[in-house]
């Protein structure tokens, strides 16, 4: 019985298209991961070395899981390159960062560092000097990164999340100025400016047909 017997007939269909760009949407407990795991499988089994293989998502685990699953029907699965966003966006930065402006030298700020630094820059704003009840440093955080994420303003953003600190609004678009020219000179990355960096990398042409040369899939 072949491992494409047990999906159903649109977890199939995703597995078996693997020629142009595929986007399938799914609800939690759907075969997601069922689909990527026979997806990656069923690639080396049409001839495609695993090294060429790119796959991403959101967590390490969840990598490393998807591609323990695949080898159990394939050959070669470990060797597919699998990871997170983030540390993809890691390592080109760190061969070619310097076409976007990132120092040849930089480090990460994880979540925790990143707060703190948020916080630094409000307290040489003076924002915590002030009569006004301040945001603490994790939410301050939060508005910052979904706006620059979601490409919003500050005020949008906290419209829909955080309306009760939304007469702040003109101080934090302030604090998320400040807090950009705080890391670059530093050679500080967060985890939103990866994603970034990356997303301009790979607007590079040159760029593109590196990574197209290295994973075709």
């Amino acid at each position: 019985m072949s491992y494409l017997d047990n999906l159903n007939k649109a977890q199939k269909e995703a597995v078996t298209t693997t020629e142009g760009p595929v986007l399938v949407i799914a609800g939690a407990g759907s075969g997601k991961t069922r689909v990527i795991e026979h997806r990656v499988a069923h690639l080396i089994e049409k001839g495609v070395a695993p090294e060429e293989i790119l796959l991403l998502t959101f967590t390490r685990r969840a990598a490393s899981e998807m591609l323990r699953r695949a080898s159990r029907h394939i050959l070669g699965a470990e060797r597919v390159h699998g990871g997170t966003f983030h540390s993809f966006a890691y390592r080109m930065l760190r061969k070619y960062g310097t076409r976007v402006g990132i120092p040849k030298r930089f480090s990460i700020l994880d979540e925790g560092d990143a707060e703190e630094a948020v916080h630094r820059c409000a307290t040489q704003l003076g924002f915590y000097d002030t009569k006004d009840r301040f945001p603490k440093k994790a939410a301050l955080r939060s508005i910052i990164s979904a706006s620059f994420n979601k490409r919003l303003t500050v005020e949008a953003v906290m419209l829909r999340e955080y309306p009760n600190f939304l007469h702040l609004a003109s101080e934090i678009e302030r604090l998320k100025e400040r807090y950009a020219e705080y890391k670059l000179p530093k050679g500080y990355l967060d985890y939103d400016d990866l994603l970034f960096f990356l997303l301009l990398l790979l607007q590079q042409e040159e760029i593109q047909g590196v990574v197209s040369e290295m994973y075709r899939y």
